[in-house]
């Protein structure tokens, strides 16, 4: 059975005739797991699976046993790089329009 990490995030994005406000990710506790979500969700998966292998496991492990906010690690990175970019552009292009 697959255990469910979380990780309590605030994703706020631009709205209009505001500025951008970044992207907040928050561990919920300090175990491994935890950490590594975060880590993933903060730096990416490479940085992730470099903290697995100091604590002897690697990404395949991880994703066979744990969820981050009940997702695969791999789709929760990849929906936060989203978010990430989402935001970057927004922000730029209030800026364009010097909202």
């Amino acid at each position: 059975m697959l255990r469910s990490t979380l990780v309590a995030m605030s994703i706020t994005l631009l709205s209009a005739g505001a500025i951008a406000h970044p992207v907040k990710i928050v561990p919920t506790n300090d175990d491994l797991p935890t950490l590594t979500c975060y880590v993933a969700a903060k730096d990416g998966l490479e940085r992730a699976n470099a903290l697995l292998q100091k604590h002897d496991s690697n990404l395949r492990d991880f994703r066979s046993h744990y969820q981050c906010n009940g997702e695969d690690i791999v789709i929760f990175t990849k929906r936060i790089e989203r978010k990430k970019k989402q935001r970057d552009s927004q922000a730029w292009y209030a800026k364009e329009l010097g909202l």
